[in-house]
């Protein structure tokens, strides 16, 4: 089995969230996101082997930066219900910005990847 190529990995991230934004992940296949990739189908399944984990690693990695979001709204709160406060301001205002992001993971991807 060959090594792990962290730049592969991360183009098919990108290039799936991509097609999430046009599609419903129920549309999406796995020979389109190779395309989509400019790889072949075999080297999709080398790194996930059903999309279903695959989309399920993207909802982990939006919920990631979504949460650095929310720790960096938070950080110089004076009480914690200012903190609170500033977490839900920040939140709020990534799901306005990031609507079709946001829909997918709490909605789609989850249930779709089996959170």
């Amino acid at each position: 089995m060959r090594n792990a190529n962290p730049e592969l990995i991360s183009s098919i991230k990108k290039k799936t969230l991509e097609l999430l934004m046009q599609k419903e992940p129920a549309e999406i296949g796995m020979r389109e996101i190779a395309a989509n990739c400019g790889v072949s189908a075999t080297a999709i399944y080398h790194y996930y082997k059903e999309k279903e984990r695959l989309f399920q690693e993207i909802a982990l990695d939006c919920l990631e930066q979504t949460n650095g979001i929310l720790e960096g709204a938070a950080e110089n709160a004076d009480s914690p219900k200012q903190k609170v406060l500033d977490s839900i301001r920040a939140f709020r205002g990534w799901c306005l910005k990031n609507p079709r992001v946001a829909s997918l993971v709490m909605e789609k991807i989850v249930v779709l990847a089996g959170f």
